[in-house]
């Protein structure tokens, strides 16, 4: 990687913590400009150690804007289908999606009918039924995250999957 993108160094200090660095600072990226590239690699390469579920969500990730659904975009958000071993298909027109997610904290209705199940935890896909409230559900006592719900299959037969837009509040 380093001679493809000699931007990004590795040092390890000597309590054996490993150190990513890319140019001087780094970037949240801003969600109007394309992805940088650099940022793209590096998480691609470092897939294979990137936890896929976030299963204990921060406890204070409920500032305005940010819950626990944008939190698992958030932590996704240098993802792209186009991208293999590092290197960038510039043809490639796969668009970026993720589950549709909801967070089923008090009074929080079932967008749509079908089946959910928690994505946070290990619990049990059920069927819920637009508009009713998302019930509660069993989880482990160290999460302190509401559940959060992924849909598995719709009724209408609509889509599973969204393309999330950090620019809307």
């Amino acid at each position: 990687m380093a001679v493809q993108y000699p931007e990004i160094t590795m040092r390890t200090r000597d309590n054996g913590v490993s150190i990513i660095k890319i140019n001087e600072l780094p970037d949240v990226g801003n969600a109007a400009e394309p992805l940088p590239l650099n940022y793209q690699a590096l998480n691609e390469a470092l897939r294979p150690i990137l936890k896929a579920v976030p299963n204990r969500l921060h406890h204070l990730y409920d500032a305005p804007h940010f819950n626990a659904v944008k939190t698992y975009y958030w932590a996704h958000r240098w993802d792209n289908p186009n991208m293999k071993d590092g290197v960038l298909d510039e043809a490639g027109k796969i668009v970026k999606t993720h589950p549709i997610m909801v967070e089923g904290c008090d009074g929080v209705r079932v967008p749509y009918s079908g089946v959910w199940q928690p994505f946070n935890h290990d619990g049990k896909a059920i069927h819920l039924e637009k508009g009713n409230l998302f019930p509660e559900v069993k989880k482990p006592e160290d999460l302190f995250a509401s559940t959060l719900w992924r849909l598995v299959s719709r009724d209408d037969g609509g889509t599973l999957f969204v393309v999330p837009d950090f620019r809307k509040p």
